[in-house]
C-alpha cells in the first residue's frame, strides 16, 4: 500500500462497523483540513465537519476511552463554562453521537452550544493527495432547526447523501462556508441549555449516509446502538479461539486484535473480508488478506473462509493491461469510489501485486491443512490450480522460473511486492533497480505454496500431482539458493533486476523465506543471525532496511520502519526453521511496542529507531492504519511462533514446542477449531524453564 501524504496525527480515534467508518480527533470532533478526519462510506467523505463548541469555545478533551471498535468515549471541559462533557460515540448502520452536559457547581446555569457540521463527499484517494483533481461541489443543504441534509451529485451521475437529526430543535440555524478553500456549503446550528444546580442535559444526533441518495429517517437511539455493539463483541468472543495467559499486558493486546479484526470485517464478494486497515484502506486487498488469514488461523478460520471465496470470485480472466489483469491472477485491491468508477484510478477492480497469487495457494494450503473442508477443497481447488498456471505462465513471463513484475496500468502501483511504495526498492548506494524485477520473498511464497499444497493434495490420494509440485518447489529452491544467496552478507539479496544481477540490499524480505524451508539448515543458522544484527534489528522488532543502506530512514514507510506483520511472519519462519532463539526474541521486542503503544494496540507500522534505555514505547509512524488487519493478526501468530504450533485437521492432532519470551510463564487456548474437532492447549514453563503441555483433542 502505497505511503500517504496526508498528516492525520497519530492520536485520532477510529471507528467502525461493517462498511463504514470514522475518524475523529482525540476531542471526539471532525475537522478535515488538512486531515483525513471523517465518516466514510465505499471510499467517499460523508461528513467532513463536525465541532462542537460551549460557550464559544472548543472543548478541553481530558480522557478517552475505547472498550470496542464501534463505541468511544470522550470526557471534556468546557473551557469558559466549567461545564463537564461525555460524549458518547457508537457506530453501527449509522452513527450516534450523544453529548451529555453537566454542571458542578450549586447554581442555575445557561450554557451556549453550537456545532458546525460539513459533508464534501470527497473520494479518498482525493484525500489521500494521490489525485489533484477539482471535484463536484456538493449542492446547498436542506436545513431546518432539527434536521439537516447534505446532497452531493458525483461526476458520473451517482447521488450521495448525508442526514444528521438532533433530539432538540436548535433556536438558530444558519449556513456557512468550509473547506475547499471555504467553498464547501456547512450548517451552524446553535442551542442555550439551562442546566439546574448539580443537573445534566443531553444533546444527541444521528449521522446518516446515503449511497444511493435514497433518505432513510433513522430514530435517534443511541442506548440502543450501544446494546447491539456491545452483543456483537459477546458473540464474537464466544465464536473465537480464547486465548489467556498469565501476562495482563499480553492479554489486553490479544483481546483488542481479536475485536479490531472483527471490526474489519468488511461485506465483499462471496463473504466477510478483512478490509486492510483504518482510514486508509478500508477495501479489500488481495495480498493484505492473505496474509492476515494465515496469521489468525488459531484466532478462527473465519477469515481464510471468506477471504478465499472472495478473491476466487474476483479472480482475473483476460489479459487487460489497463489494470494489470491476466488470466488465474489474484487481485490486489478494489475501490468503489468516485474516481474508480470513472475509472481516473484504476482500482475498480486491480491486480497490481506480484505475490497475491502465491499468497492465495499458500493460505488454500494452510486452511485446508487446518480444516480439511471437504466442500471448500472442491469449490477452490480449480481456482488454486488457475493460480498455480498464473504462477507458472503469465508471472514466469520470461520463463526463467522466476515471478517477476512490472507495472502495465498507467497509474498502477510500481513496486508490487509488499513494500510497494514508490521508492522502496533500490541498490544499496541508493540507485533504482531496472524492471521486470524478481523479489527474493515472492520466489519464497511460490515454494510454500506448492510445497504446502503438495501435503494437502498428496493426502487427499493426489499422488502423482503432490509429487509433481514437490519436484517444482524443490527446483525452485535450488535455484534462489543459487541466485540470491549473498555469503558476505550471510542472507539473500534483495531481488534480481531486469538482467538476472542481484540486489544487494539487505532488507527484512528475505526472512519469509524461512516459512517455505527455502535454505538449507546451515544458512537458516545464518539468515536468522543475520537478521538479528544491530543494522536490522532495532530493540523494537526488525526493521524493513538496513541502516547501512544509503537510503535508510527510520520514519520512512518501508526503508527503515518496522512492521508488526513482517516481524510476525519472519518470527514463525525462524520458529519453523528451528532458530527458537530468535524468534523468541523477535515475539518479545514487538510484542513490547505493542504493550506501549496507545489501545494495547499494534499499528500498521512504526519508526525503526534504536530502542534506549527506559523507553516503553516506539517512535509513532504518523500516517500508521490503526487498526490495521495484518498487524492484530500478528499477535495470534506470534503466540503460534512461541507455542510451536502444528496442527493437521484431517488427522486431528497437535504438536507443541513450546518456546516462550522471558516474561511470560503459562498460554492457555480453548475452543480451537481443527478440522471437524475442538482443541484446548495448557502449555506452562516452570522455575526450572522446562515445559509442561496439556493438549486435548474433543
Amino acid at each position: 500500500m502505497t505511503q500517504q501524504r496526508d498528516t492525520r496525527s497519530v492520536h485520532s480515534i477510529t471507528l467502525k462497523a461493517d462498511d463504514l467508518f470514522a475518524v475523529l480527533d482525540t476531542r471526539g470532533n471532525v475537522d478535515a483540513a488538512p486531515r483525513g478526519l471523517g465518516l466514510y462510506r465505499h471510499d467517499t467523505r460523508f461528513l467532513s465537519q463536525w465541532v462542537l463548541h460551549v460557550n464559544g469555545t472548543r472543548l478541553a478533551a481530558r480522557t478517552w476511552t475505547q472498550p470496542d471498535p464501534a463505541v468511544v468515549s470522550v470526557r471534556a471541559v468546557g473551557r469558559r463554562s466549567g461545564v463537564s462533557v461525555h460524549q458518547t460515540a457508537v457506530m453501527d448502520n449509522a452513527l450516534h453521537i450523544v453529548y451529555t452536559f453537566h454542571n458542578p457547581s450549586a447554581q442555575l446555569r445557561y450554557i451556549a452550544v453550537s456545532l458546525d457540521l460539513a459533508a464534501d463527499f470527497r473520494d479518498l484517494f482525493e484525500i489521500r493527495g494521490i489525485y489533484r483533481g477539482m471535484p463536484n461541489l456538493p449542492d446547498a443543504p436542506e436545513l431546518s432547526m432539527q434536521a439537516v441534509r447534505f446532497c452531493y451529485r458525483s461526476r458520473d451521475g451517482a447521488l450521495r447523501s448525508s442526514s444528521v437529526t438532533a433530539n432538540r430543535a436548535a433556536d438558530r440555524v444558519a449556513l456557512s462556508m468550509t473547506g475547499l478553500h471555504r467553498r464547501i456549503p456547512g450548517v451552524r446550528w446553535e442551542w442555550t441549555i439551562p442546566l439546574a444546580a448539580h443537573g445534566s442535559d443531553e444533546l444527541a444526533f444521528v449521522v446518516v449516509p446515503h449511497d444511493a441518495g435514497a433518505l432513510e429517517v433513522l430514530p435517534i437511539q443511541t442506548a440502543h446502538a450501544l446494546h447491539r455493539a456491545r452483543t456483537a463483541a459477546h458473540t464474537w468472543t464466544r465464536t473465537v479461539t480464547a486465548i489467556t495467559t498469565d501476562h495482563a499486558g499480553l492479554n489486553a493486546l490479544l483481546r483488542r486484535s481479536s475485536h479490531d479484526l472483527r471490526a474489519l470485517l468488511t461485506p465483499f464478494g462471496a463473504g466477510e473480508f478483512p478490509a486492510a486497515g483504518i482510514p486508509l484502506y478500508v477495501a479489500p486487498f488481495g495480498r493484505d488478506a492473505c496474509i492476515t488469514a494465515l496469521e489468525a488461523l488459531m484466532l478462527t478460520p473465519r477469515f481464510a473462509a471468506g477471504t478465499l471465496r472472495s478473491l476466487a470470485e474476483h479472480q482475473g480472466a483476460v489479459i487487460d493491461p489497463s489494470r494489470d489483469e491476466e488470466p488465474g491472477k489474484i487481485l490486489h485491491e478494489v475501490r468503489v469510489g468516485e474516481l474508480a468508477r470513472l475509472g481516473i484510478v484504476p482500482h475498480a477492480r486491480y491486480y497490481g501485486s506480484v505475490d497475491s497469487t502465491p499468497l492465495f495457494v499458500m493460505l488454500f494450503a494452510a486452511a485446508m491443512r487446518w480444516l480439511d473442508d471437504d466442500m471448500l477443497y472442491r469449490d477452490l481447488l480449480p481456482h488454486v490450480r488457475h493460480a498455480l498456471d498464473w504462477c507458472d505462465r503469465y508471472g514466469d513471463a520470461d520463463g526463467d522460473g522466476y515471478i517477476e513484475y512490472g507495472r502495465h496500468a498507467r497509474h498502477g502501483a510500481v513496486n508490487q511486492g509488499w513494500k510497494d511504495s514508490g521508492d522502496s526498492l533500490h541498490h544499496p548506494d541508493g540507485s533504482p533497480v531496472a524492471r521486470p524485477v524478481a523479489l527474493v520473498e515472492v520466489q519464497g511464497y511460490v515454494v510454500a505454496a506448492k510445497r504446502w499444497l503438495a501435503a494437502v493434495v498428496g493426502a487427499r490420494g493426489e499422488g502423482a500431482w503432490a509429487a509433481q509440485l514437490g519436484d517444482e518447489a524443490d527446483a525452485l529452491t535450488a535455484k534462489i539458493e543459487r541466485d540470491f544467496w549473498l555469503p558476505d552478507e550471510a542472507c539473500y539479496a534483495y531481488a534480481l533486476d531486469r538482467d538476472k544481477r542481484p540486489v544487494r540490499t539487505v532488507v527484512s524480505n528475505a526472512g519469509h523465506l524461512l516459512l517455505g524451508d527455502v535454505p538449507s539448515p546451515a544458512r537458516a543458522r545464518l539468515l536468522a543471525r543475520r537478521l538479528m544484527q544491530p543494522d536490522l534489528r532495532s530493540g523494537w522488532g526488525i526493521r524493513t532496511l538496513s541502516t547501512h543502506a544509503a537510503r535508510y530512514n527510520p520514519d520512512s514507510y518501508h526503508n527503515g520502519s518496522i512492521w508488526p506483520h513482517d516481524n510476525a511472519l519472519i518470527a514463525l519462519g525462524m520458529a519453523r526453521a528451528g532458530a527458537r532463539d530468535a524468534a523468541t526474541t523477535v515475539v518479545h521486542e514487538v510484542l513490547g511496542a505493542g504493550f506501549g503503544l496507545p489501545l494495547s494496540r499494534l499499528p500498521e507500522l512504526y519508526a525503526g529507531y534504536e530502542r534506549r534505555g527506559s523507553e516503553n514505547a516506539p517512535m509513532p509512524y504518523p500516517v500508521s492504519c490503526a487498526p490495521q488487519a495484518w498487524s492484530a493478526a500478528s499477535v495470534f501468530a506470534f503466540v503460534q511462533a512461541m507455542l510451536g504450533l502444528d496442527v493437521d485437521g484431517r488427522e486431528h492432532t497437535v504438536h507443541c514446542d513450546p518456546a516462550f519470551v522471558p516474561w511470560l510463564n503459562r498460554i492457555e487456548v480453548r475452543g480451537m477449531q481443527i478440522g471437524h474437532s475442538m482443541a484446548d492447549i495448557d502449555a506452562v514453563r516452570d522455575g526450572a524453564g522446562s515445559y509442561a503441555t496439556r493438549i486435548a483433542v474433543r
